[in-house]
């Protein structure tokens, strides 16, 4: 009854002037509606009482029309639906989002449940194989009802879609847990975000940075909205290099020269990078991918044929060798220092080069901490500090890409080669600090639900009321808005220089989540291990990365190598495999 109304309904309020749902026609449609009533004037008597009829049945048939625009309500929705909102386990960030949830869900009709989850680090492998949901989450059942701790009327809700925010990593663990190919439910996998949502200037989906849109494809659809994606940026004292007649390292082998005749052009400062354990695997990966990752190969940390880890190859080996090489003109203190330490050494004027980044890291931070204390028992280290720093006067600072390199090494030839166009090989690391919303498949219109969900909260994201934790710079938009959300111990040309970096890596395609595959804070864990035993025990590159290598295939197993490949082949949006092949060749980019 509601539609038959509306479909009434229609022509008579755009008639009678509309409602902010529809637009009143122009001069020159008034006038084909008077000629053909035969009268000129018509449309002038006719809209004061077509508008009351149209406001008495719009009232009546539709029982009430929605609070916000037309662009705000779940496309079709036929009935209240209830949308379960998963946040991520931080301090503050369920209460801070429960209001904006509350105010959508007034304006809709619908009705929110808020859960929080803890981190996909402890997700384990039962005797029969059966991979068990990572602590705090939980794998809706067939029914849709959610599991796990709430409120009693939140156990007893019925769930018609499901939106969560989580890592870029973890979009892998809840592909894997909820999708085909993963040991869920036949089909249910991401929901794809509706072409309507898409189109609607609350989600603006073209605004989003081109990288971030490619690695958010499943196929031709997207599947995830980025809510923040820190990048790893190279701070350089612009005065001083500019001084020297010197320039921004291109690749690896011109930032070490810089870092080696630091004593001719910034005497008395040093460099520093970001090796603290719970840091470290990022840091090193972040560098490696301009060795390891091959512009023709999907494979970079798994083959995806067969699932065998590629990080004792030589991509990862050489990478590991340079950072060793780098790491002997640093300070010892830079094996314990955060991307935040450094940048405050930097802006302190203690260091006249350094690897970090402006965005906050700390939620991050303590959930790899705490990943590590549950592998082998350390104890967390304080991250994020906050003490007050006094910048020199003469700093100028300048942001650049972090290096590439000429050569890459390609798994399929076994040698290393230059890219075909004879540029410098830099692909951009993301997925630590990073935060997204996906909706795991439920029901169709729950799920369009939980999208209108995530749509209204973007618009949000810039607002006050909008939790810090998860705002970051993932639209063009935000180019000229952003750097006013930068601390002001920059200048304003700085701040601009910043965004402006990070925005260039961002539109590349050649960005790569940091091991989104399930297990993934595992297998980070023990690539940390391998590193510490490299850079602080002597072991070589070599001997470290098969070790790491032998860890890698003991956790696939445990949560099973085909689930663990298919979550990979997922993220990268290829399709998940039925069995694992035998000499398969790899499909060409």
């Amino acid at each position: 009854m509601r539609r038959i109304g509306l479909w009434i309904v229609s022509p008579i309020v755009i008639w009678g002037g509309g409602t902010r749902r529809w637009n009143t026609p122009s001069e020159e449609g008034w006038k084909r509606v008077a000629d053909l009533l035969g009268e000129r004037r018509a449309a002038a008597r006719l809209q004061r009482p077509l508008r009351a009829i149209g406001v008495i049945l719009c009232a009546v048939l539709s029982a009430g029309c929605p609070g916000r625009s037309d662009t705000a309500g779940p496309r079709g929705a036929v009935r209240a639906r209830t949308v379960e909102l998963v946040v991520p386990d931080v301090a503050g960030l369920k209460e801070a989002l429960r209001p904006l949830a509350d105010e959508w869900a007034a304006q809709t009709g619908h009705r929110v449940v808020l859960k929080s989850r803890g981190p996909a680090a402890a997700a384990r492998s039962g005797r029969d194989g059966a991979v068990a949901p990572p602590q705090g989450e939980h794998e809706p059942a067939a029914s849709g009802r959610p599991d796990g701790e709430g409120a009693a009327d939140e156990r007893s809700a019925t769930v018609d879609g499901r939106l969560v925010i989580t890592s870029l990593p973890d979009v892998a663990t809840w592909e894997a847990l909820h999708g085909a190919g993963g040991g869920g439910e036949a089909g249910r996998r991401l929901a794809a975000i509706p072409e309507s949502i898409r189109q609607d200037a609350l989600m603006a989906w073209l605004d989003f940075f081109a990288g971030l849109r490619h690695i958010s494809m499943r196929g031709n659809d997207p599947v995830l909205a980025p809510l923040k994606a820190p990048v790893l940026v190279l701070y350089y004292r612009r005065d001083l290099l500019e001084a020297a007649g010197l320039k921004p390292p291109e690749t690896w082998d011109d930032y070490r020269r810089l870092v080696v005749s630091l004593p001719r052009w910034a005497p008395g400062r040093t460099a520093v990078e970001p090796w603290a354990p719970e840091f470290r695997a990022t840091m090193f990966l972040a560098r490696a991918l301009a060795y390891a990752r091959h512009v023709g190969n999907y494979s970079l940390f798994f083959d995806i044929q067969d699932g065998r880890p590629l990080i004792d190859r030589p991509g990862f080996t050489r990478a590991l060798a340079v950072t060793r090489e780098i790491l002997e003109n640093l300070p010892r203190d830079v094996l314990g220092m955060t991307p935040r330490d450094c940048r405050d050494a930097f802006l302190g004027g203690r260091a006249a080069l350094a690897i970090a980044c402006e965005e906050s890291l700390e939620a991050a931070l303590r959930r790899v901490a705490a990943v590590r204390r549950s592998e082998d028992g350390e104890t967390e280290r304080a991250v994020g500090g906050t003490e007050r720093l006094e910048r020199p006067d003469e700093l100028v600072a300048g942001f650049a890409a972090l290096p590439g390199t000429h050569e890459m090494f390609n798994v399929r030839t076994d040698r290393w080669e230059e890219r075909p166009d004879g540029e410098v090989n830099r692909p951009t690391l993301i997925g630590f600090g990073s935060w997204a919303m996906i909706v795991p498949q439920i029901d169709r219109e729950g799920d369009a639900a939980a999208w209108d969900l995530a749509a209204f909260l973007s618009t949000r994201q810039d607002s006050q009321t909008f939790p810090a934790e998860l705002k970051g710079l993932c639209r063009e938009s935000q180019v000229t808005t952003f750097p006013d959300q930068l601390s002001t111990a920059w200048e304003a040309a700085e701040r601009t220089r910043y965004v402006v970096t990070v925005a260039a890596e961002l539109r590349r395609r050649e960005v790569v989540i940091e091991l989104p595959v399930l297990g993934g804070d595992r297998f980070r864990a023990a690539l940390t291990d391998g590193l510490t035993a490299a850079l602080e025990r002597g072991s070589s590159p070599e001997k470290a990365l098969a070790a790491v290598a032998d860890r890698w295939r003991a956790i696939r197993d445990e949560f099973g190598p085909l689930r663990v490949l298919n979550s990979y082949r997922l993220s990268l949006g290829l399709d998940p495999l039925v069995r694992l092949p035998a000499g398969s060749p790899e499909p060409r980019r």
